[in-house]
């Protein structure tokens, strides 16, 4: 069996202006963003510490 992942984008690849939406609906910056590669769609999937010190999980599709 042989599974094949596609590449996901990395947050830091997000354009700047859906980032910022981002951080606006979330109330605070983000500090330092994790990408989480792998799975069956192209969405980025990221762990992101804020600037309050929330941890928040964010997906695109």
């Amino acid at each position: 069996m042989h599974i094949e992942f596609t590449r996901r984008l990395p947050w830091a690849e997000i354009p700047s202006e859906l980032r910022s939406l981002i951080e606006r609906a979330l109330g605070a910056a983000v500090v330092q963003a994790t990408s989480h590669f792998g799975g069956s769609s192209p969405g980025s999937a990221d762990l992101l510490e804020l600037r309050d010190g929330r941890v928040v999980f964010a997906k695109a599709p």
